[in-house]
């Protein structure tokens, strides 16, 4: 999952914050709050 956020991270700093990432399925509430907090 790690791998996962820092993806994200990266992806966000290239696409600024004006368009959407769709971060994929989540299974916790866990998972869906370390993502929203790291771009998604």
């Amino acid at each position: 999952m790690e791998n996962f956020v820092q993806f994200v991270k990266e992806v966000r700093s290239i696409c600024g914050v004006n368009n959407i990432i769709i971060a994929g399925n989540v299974v916790t509430a866990d998972q869906t709050q370390e993502l929203i907090l790291n771009g998604a």
